[in-house]
């Protein structure tokens, strides 16, 4: 069968190590493993802008003389024009390619159209965020903000079905768009568990306990929670670490506020880390952390740290409790406070940790590995083919 594989966002850079540019290879490998034909197009390609001090400075005025709604709203033209431009390219594509089937990775505009769609009946969208919602909350309101639904309800009513990576997610999909509840297919991430893989021996935690974080260093993440959680145990006089994993725009900020704290001399910043090497470094850690994350999202790095037999503390949060059961395969927190008590429970107590990693491990096996979360996305295609 031949796959065409639409990234409608401009601005994913599928070589980073983040958990879209995970999701998507993942995807690919798996369609290509099953012997399908794969040709991946990206609306406009993805292009890395390096900026010059003086260009940087510029754009820096510019956002302070120009008022965030109009910000928004130059933002949305000049990206709706390079959808059109796309849109006329995947035309050529699909012409000469043929595939029996699209599917696209939805971004804040989507690619499928009414004329697209009369040349491809089988295009499948995956939505993996409230696109207009989330770019709303980081960049502000676009006036084109209502024209942008529209669009959306009207590629979502062309496609033949819509793969979400969580419940919650769905239901406001459904809510928001009146997208046909048949159509929406919940297909949480995944793990590769050839590269993820538990000790031969979990007997890791001894009396020096690490506690573990893998990601992107963003506020949402709630890396400064972890720390300010952490400070906790430290000053209760428990023998303890604390390594962050990974880089972003906090990643400064976070030092300081390391060594204002004076906890300098027990937590490490490891800065970016490529994806290879992140099992070597989490085989040093005794327990792995998640503070906090959003509503709707499915965060690759609970399956990742379910994979080495991790015992996790997790945010609770809808897409988090689809994956762990408080109390059974893992501790969910809703704030700082719990998260403080909850690494002090595990510190103290080394045969849950046991429990927690062992049944997380056997879920997460169970369930959630890439191969499995593709072949759910291949046995939808398989059946509505054959209607």
């Amino acid at each position: 069968m031949r796959i065409l594989y639409v990234i409608s966002n401009p601005d994913l850079d599928i070589t980073q190590n983040t958990g879209y540019a995970r999701h998507i290879l993942e995807t690919i490998k798996g369609f290509e493993l099953n012997n399908h034909k794969v040709k991946v197009y990206q609306v406009g390609g993805f292009i890395k802008t390096i900026q010059s001090s003086s260009q940087s400075k510029r754009i820096s005025f510019l956002k302070k003389i120009i008022p965030t709604p109009i910000q928004a709203t130059i933002r949305d033209i000049l990206l709706f024009k390079r959808i059109l431009k796309s849109r006329l390219e995947l035309k050529k594509i699909i012409i000469d390619f043929n595939p029996e089937i699209v599917y696209e990775r939805d971004g804040y505009f989507t690619c499928l159209s009414s004329d697209l769609a009369k040349l491809v009946s089988s295009w499948y969208i995956e939505v993996n965020a409230p696109a207009i919602e989330e770019r709303q909350a980081f960049s502000g309101r676009s006036f084109f903000r209502d024209y942008t639904h529209f669009l959306k309800k009207n590629s979502y009513g062309l496609s033949l079905g819509l793969f979400t990576v969580s419940s919650d997610l769905a239901t406001f999909l459904q809510s928001k768009y009146n997208v046909d509840k048949k159509k929406v297919i919940i297909n949480p991430n995944g793990v590769d568990d050839s590269h993820f893989k538990p000790l031969i021996s979990n007997d890791i935690l001894g009396t020096n306990y690490t506690f573990g974080f893998v990601g992107s260093i963003l506020p949402f993440h709630g890396v400064q929670e972890l720390i300010v959680a952490f400070q906790d145990l430290v000053i209760e006089g428990l023998d303890c670490s604390l390594i962050i994993i990974g880089d972003g725009d906090e990643l400064a900020q976070l030092k300081e506020t390391v060594k204002i704290r004076d906890l300098a001399e027990r937590v490490t910043f490891t800065g970016a880390v490529i994806y290879s090497k992140i099992p070597e470094m989490l085989k040093e850690v005794s327990i792995c952390v998640m503070p906090k994350s959003n509503w709707y999202g499915s965060p690759v790095k609970i399956f990742e740290y379910g994979a080495m037999k991790k015992p996790v503390i997790a945010p609770n949060v809808g897409p988090v409790r689809e994956i762990i059961t408080h109390e059974y395969d893992g501790i969910l927190v809703s704030n700082v406070t719990e998260l403080a008590s909850s690494m002090k429970r595990l510190y103290s107590d080394a045969e849950l940790c046991r429990i927690l990693g062992e049944r997380l491990y056997q879920r997460v096996s169970d369930n959630f590995t890439w191969r499995m979360n593709t072949q759910r996305i291949l046995d939808t295609i398989a059946k509505d083919l054959t209607k």
